[in-house]
């Protein structure tokens, strides 16, 4: 009868106790499924940021295409744009023409 007593009486303890580890087993759970959230909102966030920035130098690429596209055609179809140009890069001049060359100041 008395080791009946000290079951029924000791039972109920060795229950909570498990409970207890089970709610720490839970609050780890927790925690490291919250840490990994974050983790990855963090990751989806910079590469939003990633994406963004690409998007913004492919449509920049895009522009300067489009700019040294219409460069290409004035310099193949206009003779005086080819003039220009060259005076520009090579410093050419015609037997009459001074040059000035201009510094660029920081």
């Amino acid at each position: 009868m008395k080791k009946l007593l000290i079951i029924v009486l000791c039972l109920p303890l060795v229950y909570s106790c498990g409970d207890k580890e089970m709610e720490d087993d839970d609050e780890t759970l927790l925690k490291e499924s919250t840490t990994g959230i974050i983790k990855e909102i963090d990751s989806i966030s910079n590469k939003k940021k990633e994406i963004n920035f690409l998007q913004k130098e492919k449509n920049s690429l895009k522009n300067q295409i489009k700019e040294d596209s219409i460069k290409k055609v004035l310099l193949e179809n206009d003779v005086n744009e080819q003039e220009r140009s060259a005076k520009d890069k090579f410093l050419i001049k015609k037997n009459n023409e001074d040059v000035i060359i201009k510094k660029k100041i920081n």
